[in-house]
């Protein structure tokens, strides 16, 4: 991330328009993304992110 944080998947990511979304990985797109409506791929992206959690102990991030 832009912090310097190794990105997992399951780990939920803010953008820096403040939209969150979880790593995931995509079948199609053959690469780790955060969300399909983003589609953005997480190595092309880390410095535009930040990890502020992940969805096995956070889930609450995902909620909005």
């Amino acid at each position: 991330d832009k912090n310097g944080k190794d990105i997992y998947e399951g780990d939920v990511v803010k953008q820096f328009n403040g939209l969150t979304a979880e790593c995931k990985w995509d079948r199609q797109f053959a690469g780790f993304v955060y969300d399909k409506e983003w589609m953005v791929d997480v190595e092309s992206s880390h410095n535009s992110v930040e990890v502020i959690g992940n969805i096995h102990e956070n889930p609450e991030l995902l909620e909005n």
